[in-house]
């Protein structure tokens, strides 16, 4: 008998010591919150001895906004024996910090008692984190202001707003007149100092309901809720007499700076974000024609006179460039990182330059934007396509063996059968290993048109062709999506990685953003890998491939063909 108690109270006492030592925070309590037991680890993370606590309510350590869905936690539990019930909620450490719990309860059979048992997981590193991460998905990283998504997002919101209640706002486009000669002058960080005190002054100008963004660049964009279009134009006018008065200091200089707004009414009768946005920037550039420093209030006759004579000008020189063979293929290396993935072969991305008649090379930043507005992006597409496959076919024949070829597709490709016909044509004509193509789509692009994008991909890759996910994580609520597209590589967008070596936050960002891709089972591409400080982070954090001009400068694809 003596050896019986003995192995009992050498048992009671190993569970004892696995309960208290538990790195979990385990309470039991009765139906209505008291707390008979807690173990010593979990006390102390929360800064108190068991002592302190058993006998307590633990309804008193929930911050007070949660503990009506604490109290219906435990109803449910003490209900339903047997069933877990799970809630993440607030409690208070006795230093007066909030730590986020992950609470999951169930009845358990006591002594004659309805005892409950409450298994609390710290989860404050994890919350803070996704907090950060929704923070950057809507936010300018430089001025701290709304970015693009998150005001359309906005913009929708109070677009259908107008058409229930009949109300109206205003939106305002603002694009800052001097502001490049500044830039392109004193250097990208004068610049983003001048934007960033800028922004300061602006965002004492708009209400509390009020929206201010950074849409890029040195564009912003206000809305002005429950406004009147005459109402409205007195408060833009009064900002515009602030940015006037303005002045940036910088060693012996004093810049000064003016803006051009655009101007347009949101009411019942408008039509869609996309067209709120154009019609605003189209007003924008009409101030701009008519001097600059000035608003300009959209009207609908305002698109035959205020063309954007630069993107007309592109629009009308892209064709001549097709038909005169203008168009230039470069790539771009693209290295793995890490052990066990070693390259057989090429990998690169192809990139597109437009070779001007007196021999200048145009990137597509200054081209394509037109030919998105003005539906070129397709031709350009197939242009791309067709000689890129051609040219593999070559490279082939030189036994030059490419592994992984990277092409982007614009917005506009995406779901269009047409293009879908003529890649798998373009395959079957060049003998391609589907296997070895992967197209690239941005974020942006994919998300705008998710349900076409999803088939689009789906359908490729059932030939073998792969899809990477470009520029992610910019501006938008992007791990949502990723489940919905069919994707095999994510490119972290350089936003984040071109500062990794430099800011903390940028790093935890892009390490984030690829700890999730490897647990969907997705390979990873770090952008902008300019120094060898951010490839070793990289390499550092697992990323699985790096692109950018410390790993090589784009270059000709004729190189490689010749």
């Amino acid at each position: 008998r003596k050896k019986i108690e003995h192995s009992l109270r050498e048992s009671e006492e190993r569970f004892r010591t696995l309960y208290d030592d538990n790195p979990l925070i385990l309470f039991t309590i009765d139906q209505n919150g008291k707390i008979h037991s807690i173990n010593r680890r979990g006390a102390t993370q929360i800064g108190f001895s068991s002592e302190e606590l058993v006998g307590s309510s633990v309804l008193k350590l929930v911050v007070e906004e949660d503990r009506e869905e604490a109290l219906s936690l435990i109803r449910r539990c003490a209900s339903t024996p047997g069933t877990r019930h799970q809630l993440t909620l607030r409690k208070s450490h006795k230093d007066g910090n909030v730590i986020w719990l992950r609470e999951t309860g169930q009845a358990i059979r006591g002594r004659g008692n309805s005892l409950m048992l409450l298994a609390c997981e710290d989860v404050t590193e994890t919350h803070q984190l996704s907090r950060q991460l929704s923070y950057q998905a809507t936010h300018d990283n430089l001025t701290g202001l709304v970015n693009r998504w998150e005001f359309e997002r906005r913009l929708t919101f109070l677009l259908d707003d107008a058409r229930i209640k009949k109300s109206e706002h205003i939106l305002c486009y603002i694009d800052l007149d001097q502001f490049k000669i500044i830039n392109d002058t004193y250097g990208h960080k004068i610049g983003d100092k001048l934007l960033t005190q800028l922004s300061h002054m602006l965002k004492q100008f708009v209400g509390p309901n009020d929206t201010l963004a950074r849409l890029g660049g040195d564009e912003f964009a206000i809305l002005l809720e429950n406004c009147s279009l005459s109402s409205g134009w007195r408060s833009v006018n009064s900002l515009l007499k602030k940015i006037q008065e303005f002045r940036f200091p910088w060693k012996e200089h004093n810049f000064q700076i003016s803006a051009s707004i655009g101007i347009v009414q949101i009411d019942e009768l408008s039509q869609d974000a996309d067209t709120l946005l154009s019609d605003a920037d189209t007003a924008c550039y009409t101030a701009k024609d008519e001097g600059r420093n000035r608003i300009h209030v959209y009207s609908p006759d305002d698109k035959l006179l205020s063309e954007r004579r630069g993107q007309m000008q592109w629009a009308n020189e892209i064709p001549r460039a097709l038909e005169e063979n203008r168009f230039e293929l470069f790539f771009q290396t693209i290295e793995p990182l890490n052990d066990g993935m070693p390259e057989k072969g090429l990998s690169f991305e192809i990139l597109l330059r437009m070779r001007m008649r007196d021999g200048k090379l145009i990137s597509p930043d200054q081209f394509f934007p037109a030919a998105e507005r003005y539906n070129l992006s397709a031709t350009l597409d197939k242009w791309v396509i067709s000689n890129t496959f051609s040219s593999l076919q070559q490279l082939k024949s030189k036994t030059l063996h490419v592994s992984q070829c990277s092409i982007n597709l614009s917005g506009m490709s995406l779901g269009n059968e047409n293009l879908l016909e003529f890649i798998l044509a373009e395959i079957e004509k060049n003998d391609i290993d589907p296997r070895s193509i992967c197209f690239e789509i941005t974020e942006t692009a994919a998300i705008t048109n998710l349900n076409r994008a999803a088939g689009f991909i789906e359908k490729l890759k059932e030939k073998g062709i792969l899809f990477a996910l470009d520029d992610f994580g910019t501006g938008l609520s992007s791990f949502a999506y990723l489940k919905q597209l069919a994707v095999d590589k994510l490119k972290i967008d350089g936003v984040f990685v071109k500062e990794i070596d430099t800011s903390p936050i940028q790093l935890a960002m892009v390490k984030s953003i690829n700890d999730v891709g490897h647990v969907m089972g997705l390979q990873t591409i770090a952008e902008f890998v300019e120094t060898p400080e951010i490839l070793q982070k990289l390499k550092e954090i697992k990323v699985d491939y790096a692109q950018g001009y410390y790993i090589a400068k784009p270059r000709p694809l004729s190189e490689l063909l010749n």
